[in-house]
């Protein structure tokens, strides 16, 4: 077999993968369809199966046996499995002729025949390694800070520190709760964060047990506006407090799953809080600047929580300037006063018309209207240390039905400034912790387990400068569901199981971090009105190692990382493969693998993790010395 090969591919290392494309082995409503046979090499030796792909068909991988034939070539027997929507099938028997490069054979007894390409990809070392060359991005945020192409994310969550201190602490079993009991929960764990919120603030402390959840009936969603108010348990381990929720939540439209989302277990903040107010023109402020210009004077006070944001022109100059010119947006992200910039702020410091802002400015101010909005905020408040349960048993189907897509949700962070989650286990969720339209949340040690889901953590809205840290999403299908107009998020130290991933789901926010991560893919849905793009200029990803498989069709690989098109202006440092694969990048002229300084993107030591391991943490070591 090695003589074989070795006429296909010369000098082959001793162990990788010999990829044998066999084009047009069968056609489907119109199309040639190719098989592509991905054979292993193992220090030296040949494995007897190859892997059969069929990119282009909604099937599986195919198993196939290789063996040499009598004239010299190669022999790949296997079978093509149909599935619902293709009933292409059927037992498959190739003969590869190494010299001329091409096959024939049959196909359901039919005579095929075609060219073959081939590739060998070396297997790299299981670990290479960390590079000992500098990032030379970081020679340039140390010129230019914020100002430059990487933000400064040690902004992230850095103002939240654990809330709970010094605050009032109010025993829910003194408002009726019974621990371990089967009686509704609900009503009296509300009856106590609403007594809590009425003293300006506590900490609810919930018993160590189990407290059964919509037991007879679907109950509205535990509710905390107030601020300064922190759902406690004993802890989310086997002593600990158990959430379980015995019935999930629908949608009031059959055609909007997603609406089931509007009822999960527990809300922090408001879902009506009011819309944004405009208070004044934002007449100048460069990237990277914290004093803004204003034209109207004192319109603010230190301590407020504001909207800053730019609007869309007639023409779609705005939308075009974030994404290069490199592919046409979104309805979502068309028409004159659509808001395409977002960052909450709080405001640190007023000069008459000037005000500091408590990060740096994410877009310097251009010829688009840009506007500072009164934007009221929960502050201090969230969830920690306990364990939520859905009595969900179901076989999770995509957009199957509300159940399935947003049922059984646990904590949305709606509206809130400086929220926290802290230590909680999510069985069987189809949303652990998301965050909306928040500023500077903290949700750490959160850990997805059970049956997997829908989604695992989300970032969305227009949220600004939250932190992910520590957490692990399971076999979520969306580990990090990412939309909107976000920015200056970073999701840090934070792991997939396959297959999950990164879902830029629609957006087109700027500067978000997703740092030292281990496992997933970056593969996104959306729909047609939200995508493209999928981010706007500064997606940083950094030392990710990253899984394989594609979570929207789980027996196919997946090695794109970022693209010039629906992810332009990123930044891809040390990025490299859970499984020694390689990971790769889309550029105007195809994938690459290499590294790159282009207006597109960035890519610095690709296929090595580098130094610093992480750069939120280098980030905000260097805050701190200086």
């Amino acid at each position: 077999m090695n003589d074989l090969a070795a006429r296909l591919v010369p000098d082959l290392a001793p162990s990788g993968v010999l990829f044998l494309a066999c084009r047009s082995f069968c056609s489907f409503k119109g199309r040639a369809h190719d098989l592509i046979l991905e054979w292993r090499r193992r220090d030296g030796l040949w494995d007897r199966d190859a892997i059969g792909n069929t990119p282009t068909l909604v099937s599986s991988l195919h198993e196939f046996s290789i063996s040499g034939g009598d004239n010299g070539d190669i022999v790949a027997e296997g079978r093509i499995d149909p599935d619902p929507w293709t009933v292409v099938g059927g037992p498959l028997r190739l003969r590869i002729d190494p010299s001329a490069r091409a096959y024939d054979g049959e196909f359901n007894s039919q005579a095929v025949h075609g060219q073959v390409e081939c590739r060998f990809e070396p297997q790299p070392p299981a670990s290479r390694g960390v590079s000992t060359v500098r990032p030379a991005i970081l020679d340039e945020f140390e010129r230019l800070g914020s100002a430059g192409r990487l933000y400064d994310f040690a902004y992230a969550g850095r103002d939240t520190t654990d809330p709970t201190v010094g605050l009032i602490v109010f025993d829910a079993r003194d408002f009726g709760l019974a621990a371990d009991s089967g009686r509704e929960a609900l009503d009296s764990i509300q009856r106590a964060i609403d007594a809590a919120g009425a003293a300006g603030g506590g900490v609810v402390q919930l018993p160590p047990g189990v407290l059964d959840c919509n037991v007879d009936r679907k109950l509205p969603p535990l509710r905390i506006p107030h601020d300064r108010v922190i759902l406690r348990g004993c802890g989310s381990g086997p002593d600990g407090t158990l959430l379980v929720n015995h019935r999930y939540s629908d949608t009031p439209e059959p055609d909007k799953p997603w609406r089931a989302g509007e009822h999960p277990l527990i809300i922090v903040g408001r879902d009506d809080a009011p819309e944004p107010r405009p208070l004044a023109r934002v007449l100048d402020g460069s990237r990277g600047d914290r004093w803004i210009r204003l034209d109207s004077p004192n319109v603010v006070r230190a301590g407020d929580c504001c909207l800053l944001r730019q609007l869309e022109l007639e023409d779609g100059s705005l939308a075009r300037d974030l994404v290069q010119g490199r592919v046409e947006v979104a309805r979502n992200w068309r028409g004159a006063g659509v808001e395409l910039v977002s960052q909450i702020v709080r405001i640190s410091a007023v000069e008459a018309d000037r005000v500091q802002i408590d990060a740096p400015l994410h877009r310097g101010i251009g010829p688009w209207p840009a506007q500072l909005c009164a934007f009221p905020m929960t502050r201090g408040s969230g969830v920690a240390s306990l364990r939520m349960r859905g009595l969900w048993g179901g076989y999770f189907v995509h957009h199957k039905n509300g159940e399935h897509d947003n049922g059984w949700d646990q904590v949305s962070f709606l509206r809130v400034c400086g929220g926290w989650a802290d230590d909680l286990v999510h069985e069987n969720t189809t949303k652990a912790v998301g965050v909306k339209d928040c500023l500077g949340c903290v949700v750490r040690d959160c850990r997805v387990i059970g049956n997997p889901g829908h989604n695992a953590f989300i970032i969305g809205g227009r949220s600004t400068g939250n932190l992910f840290l520590r957490c692990h999403a399971g076999r979520n299908m969306h580990g990090f569901n990412v939309q909107g107009t976000i920015c200056g998020n970073a999701v840090v130290d934070c792991s997939m199981d396959e297959p999950s991933g990164i879902d830029l789901h629609g957006g087109i926010g700027c500067d978000n971090l997703f740092d030292a991560l281990l496992g997933g893919v970056n593969k996104g849905g959306g729909s047609a009105g939200a995508v493209p793009p999928r981010h706007g200029p500064g997606m940083v990803l950094w030392n990710w190692c990253c899984g394989h498989y594609d979570p929207y069709k789980t027996w196919r690989r997946y090695d794109v990382a970022a693209d010039h098109q629906t992810t332009p202006g990123f930044i891809a440092v040390g990025v490299h493969g859970a499984y020694g694969q390689r990971i790769l990048f889309a550029g105007p002229d195809g994938v690459v693998f290499a590294a790159q300084d282009q207006p597109w993107g960035l890519i610095e030591s690709p296929g090595q993790r580098t130094a610093p391991r992480s750069l939120w943490a280098w980030q905000r070591d260097r805050a701190g010395r200086k």
